[in-house]
Order: structure tokens, then sequence, then C-alpha cells
């Protein structure tokens, strides 16, 4: 099994336009994609229509050239890292992230609509039809400066480039060069005592089934957060909180009970160290 996902786990770059590089400022224009023997290929919005809503003045023509040109030499390369730096400084690549391969067109698609297109109605909408997720992702982004290359959201189609039985989207993936990270848990603020439950059985379950396909060529780490307030501490919602955290001491690599003070200090430690 650890074979089969090592040949699976492929890696892409987010390509960013800085129409002024000494101001820093820059813009998610494109991604690179590796394919097969080292090659990669290039995905980009023709119309450029998020670069030309915050810049106007950029030319569509010579950034669709550029990245024509990008695209016929990585197609062409040995070595995508040293093609993709020399069409700077004013197209610059992120550090490569690690994903399943091949990647399929539906994965591509939420990708490009996640960084390369204007945000939609529809995005809005996906963004709020978890409640508790988007509570779980704003108290990790509250822990942690940086938070680039983060997916919200995800199904295993990403994770692991296909479905994956028992398993449901979790709040929040990050990709590092080891493999992924994934945060989820519950809220006892906005669920009832027994939601909590259900809840907390649906993530554990995920992370249990994630667990069995985590190994030498992709690790799988798992981070449970019980989100309350001082909500534990009244008697109908004591249980709930209690049977949330020991699920997810069992079934996560770690548990965090972000009443504690030190809470988000362990969530930030253990980002730091997303490469071992």
């Amino acid at each position: 099994m650890g074979d089969e996902l090592t040949r699976r786990v492929g890696k892409y770059w987010i390509l960013f336009y800085q129409p002024l590089p000494e101001a820093g400022e820059r813009i998610a224009i494109a991604l690179a994609f590796e394919g097969e023997k080292g090659r990669a290929r290039v995905e980009y919005d023709p119309k450029f229509a998020k670069v030309l809503k915050m810049y106007p003045d950029a030319d569509p023509d010579g950034l669709a050239f550029c990245l024509d040109s990008l695209r016929t030499d990585l197609e062409q390369a040995d070595a995508i890292g040293a093609v993709l730096g020399a069409f700077g400084p004013q197209i610059t690549a992120s550090e490569a992230r690690r994903i399943a391969s091949p990647v399929p067109a539906n994965i591509v698609e939420m990708l490009m609509n996640r960084y390369v297109f204007p945000a939609t109605r529809a995005k809005r909408r996906e963004s709020r039809a978890d409640p508790v997720g988007k509570e779980i992702v704003a108290f990790a982004r509250a822990a942690v400066d940086s938070n680039e290359g983060w997916l919200t959201n995800v199904n295993a189609r990403v994770i692991l480039g296909r479905s994956l039985s028992g398993t449901k989207r979790v709040a929040l993936a990050i990709p590092s060069e080891s493999g992924w990270t994934l945060v989820d848990g519950v809220d006892l603020n906005r669920l009832t005592p027994r939601a909590t439950a259900a809840r907390a059985d649906d993530v554990s379950r995920t992370f249990w089934n994630y667990h069995r396909f985590s190994g030498a060529g992709l690790r799988i780490r798992r981070v449970g957060v019980v989100l309350n307030g001082n909500s534990h501490l009244a008697a109908n919602t004591s249980e709930a909180h209690d049977y949330a955290l020991h699920r997810f001491q069992v079934d996560s690599d770690l548990a965090i009970d972000a009443a504690s003070i030190d809470s988000r200090e362990l969530l930030r430690n253990l980002l730091a160290h997303r490469t071992d």
C-alpha cells in the first residue's frame, strides 16, 4: 500500500502575478501541476477576470503570452523548479504543495475556483454551508501567522485522489512536504449536546479511515478541536464536551480543548513541524 501511495503523490504550485515586485503585492494567476516524467502543465483563466478586477491596467495579452511560454517550457523541461524561477520577478511560484496524482478534472476546477477565479456566490454559499467548520478554521487561523495553501471543506478526492468510504469533508486540510494535516471538530456554542456527539462520531470515523491510509508515502496527521467557551460547564453540555474530547483523543494525533489556555500553542507547535 505504501508504494502505491508513493506513486500517487504529486505536486502543484500556485503562480502569482506581481505588477510591482518592489511593493510586495501579488495575486494568484495560474496553477502548475506536476505530470508524468517530471513535466508540468499550467492552467489559467484566459480572461484574467480576477487580475483585471484588482489591476485594471494589467495587459491580459502580455500575461497570456507569458503563461503560454511558461506552459511550453514546462512541457519540455526536466527541472520544473528551474523553469518556474525563470519568469520572475513578475511571475513567481509558491513552494511545491502535495496532491494526489494524477489530478482529476474536478479537483483542478476546485483549485482554480479557490485560487485563480474571482469569488462567486456559489463559493460564498459553500463557505456558509458548515458554520461549525468555519469556526474550526477561524480558530486555526488565529493560532498560526501564515495560512497560505490551506484548503477548507475538503473531501478525500483532494487528499487521496479518490473517494474513501466512511469519510466526510474535513473543515481544514493543510498540505506539507510529508502529506496533510487535517483539522476538524465540534463547537458546543453552535451545536446541541446530541448534535455535538453525532459530529464527534463523524469526525472521529473520518480520522480513523484516513489513518488507515497514512504511511511512508503519504503522512496524514489529524487534529480534533472542541470549541466551547464556557458552555461545557453547564450540566446539559458537560457530558457532550467530555465525550467529544474523548473521541478525538482516541482517533486524533492531537486533541485540543479550546477552553485550555495553551490550546492555540499546542496547535501552533504541531503545525510548526509539518515536515516531521
